[in-house]
C-alpha cells in the first residue's frame, strides 16, 4: 500500500468513526489532506463530510466545517448534499450545523442546470420541527439566482 492509499483510508476510518482525534493527527501530517480528498483512495464521489453528515458524527462535522466551510456544498455523484444526507437521516444537530454555516444548499441546480428543493430536507423539517414557522428556523435562500 503506497502512502496515499494509506492516508485515504485512515482519513476514510476516521470519517466512519467520527474520530476528531484521528482528523487532527492526519491534518497534523498534512494541512492540505482536504483539499486532495479527490486523489485519496476511499473517496470516489463523497467527501468527508458527506460521510460524516450520513453517520451523524455532530463534532467531526464541524471539525470539517471549521477546516474547510466549502464542504457544505460539494454533491456527490448522485447530486445529494452533505445536508440532504443528513436530513434524510435525520440527524436533526449536524442539519442544525450544516445550515448554520451555509442556508444556500437547500436549493441547488442539478447536472442540467435545473433548479431542484431537496425535497427530503422538507420532510426532515416537518417531521422534527417543533414549530410551523419553518422558513424562519431554517431559512434556505434560493441559491440559483447568484
Amino acid at each position: 500500500m503506497n502512502r496515499r492509499e494509506d492516508v485515504g483510508r485512515r482519513l476514510y476510518e476516521a470519517c466512519l468513526s467520527g474520530s476528531v482525534l484521528a482528523l487532527d493527527a492526519l491534518i497534523e501530517e498534512d494541512q492540505l489532506i482536504l483539499d486532495r480528498i479527490s486523489v485519496l483512495t476511499g473517496f470516489f464521489n463523497d467527501t468527508p463530510l458527506h460521510i460524516a453528515a450520513l453517520r451523524g458524527h455532530l463534532d467531526f462535522t464541524k471539525a470539517l466545517l471549521t477546516r474547510k466551510p466549502n464542504l457544505a456544498t460539494e454533491l456527490d455523484s448522485l447530486r445529494s448534499s452533505p445536508l440532504h444526507l443528513a436530513s434524510t437521516e435525520g440527524h436533526v444537530e449536524v442539519v442544525q450545523e450544516l445550515l448554520r454555516v451555509n442556508t444556500n444548499v437547500c436549493i441547488t441546480r442539478d447536472q442540467d442546470g435545473s433548479v431542484f428543493f431537496l425535497s427530503n430536507f422538507i420532510q426532515f423539517v416537518a417531521l422534527f420541527s417543533q414549530t410551523k414557522e419553518v422558513h424562519r428556523l431554517f431559512p434556505c435562500e434560493d441559491s440559483s439566482r447568484q
